[in-house]
């Protein structure tokens, strides 16, 4: 918990906000009246050991609290995740049901029957698009219309609901609609997010997130037995997780290699950022811990047009891991 901490307050690469107004909150008062500023954009990091579901660091904001009880994003923020949410409730869920890394879309701007939009189908973040893809290339470049397509012609909104719901996504913190689920404006917690990405990283098995093993009064009795009331539950084929975990392999190694690198460990995971650079996340594991981090604004303003998830979550991600 200390090392991730530490890694977080004393990250050097947190985006400016784009507007000089919105670089920082009002959190409240102090006694002398004086206001209390809150820097922004902030950060919120999660890390789990996937094998048994133990919290291993929950860091909610770029600074140290200042006192209990205060608001925790890392378990307790539901900003939109981004194209991070496409391996979890896209993909898997397409191979799952007899897809493949080779299956070829169509990243084209065409009309996509169900979705969500005036166009009728997601605008890629560049506005380029290059025809005939397979499932790796739209994985690795995250094409919004491939990721539509998957969605609704090959998944289906509610068999992609039932997926993030079996892994441990709370359903009020899931939009059932096209861009909710393809493009990541569903509002999911990093801790959320940490164990769904922990069910790839397990072959395919959800394991509950749980902060301590048990509580026992002052006779040595269990009270509470997080072990023993813990979730586990296959959710996916061990087949399916590789090949995901696959894909996501190829997105670390990609142009993005030198800012989500851990040295000595093999890196996979997922950018993501949402409209307008309005939040940054990274999701991904090593073969010891999941780690997720998001960075945006508490009151969802934009960040630096160049904001790139793989630009500044990535690196966080990286300086988390590395502690």
């Amino acid at each position: 918990q200390k090392a991730a901490e530490k890694a977080v307050y004393d990250f050097k690469n947190y985006p400016k906000m784009r507007y000089e107004a919105d670089s920082y909150t009002v959190a409240g008062r102090n006694p002398d009246g004086t206001v209390i500023r809150l820097t922004q954009p902030q950060a919120a990091v999660a890390v789990m050991d996937y094998h048994n579901g133990y919290i291993v660091a929950l860091v909610g904001g770029r600074q140290a609290p200042s006192g209990s009880l205060q608001f925790n994003r890392a378990y307790q923020s539901t900003m939109p995740v981004g194209s991070s949410i496409k391996p979890i409730a896209v993909y898997a869920p397409a191979i799952e049901r007899g897809l493949g890394a080779g299956s070829v879309y169509y990243d084209q701007p065409i009309k996509i029957k169900g979705w969500d939009s005036v166009n009728g189908y997601p605008l890629n973040n560049n506005r380029s698009y290059s025809g005939r893809v397979t499932m790796r290339k739209a994985f690795v470049n995250s094409l919004n219309t491939s990721a539509a397509q998957a969605l609704l012609y090959d998944v289906g909104i509610d068999n992609a609901v039932k997926t993030l719901e079996n892994m441990g996504v709370n359903p009020k913190h899931i939009s059932a609609t096209g861009s909710g689920l393809a493009l990541g404006s569903s509002g999911i917690t990093p801790l959320e997010m940490a164990g769904a990405f922990s069910t790839i990283a397990n072959l395919g098995t959800y394991i509950e997130p749980i902060a301590f093993t048990k509580v026992v009064d002052q006779n040595g009795n269990t009270i509470i037995d997080m072990l023993g009331g813990q979730d586990k539950r296959k959710v996916f084929s061990e087949s399916t997780a590789w090949q995901v975990a696959s894909m996501m392999r190829d997105v670390a190694t990609s142009g993005i290699a030198n800012r989500v690198a851990v040295s000595g460990q093999t890196v996979y995971g997922k950018t993501g950022t949402n409209s307008e650079s309005r939040g940054v996340f990274f999701a991904g594991f090593t073969g010891y811990y999941t780690c997720c981090t998001w960075i945006g604004s508490d009151a969802y303003k934009p960040l630096q047009s160049s904001a790139q998830g793989s630009q500044f979550a990535g690196p966080l991600f990286a300086a988390v891991m590395t502690a």
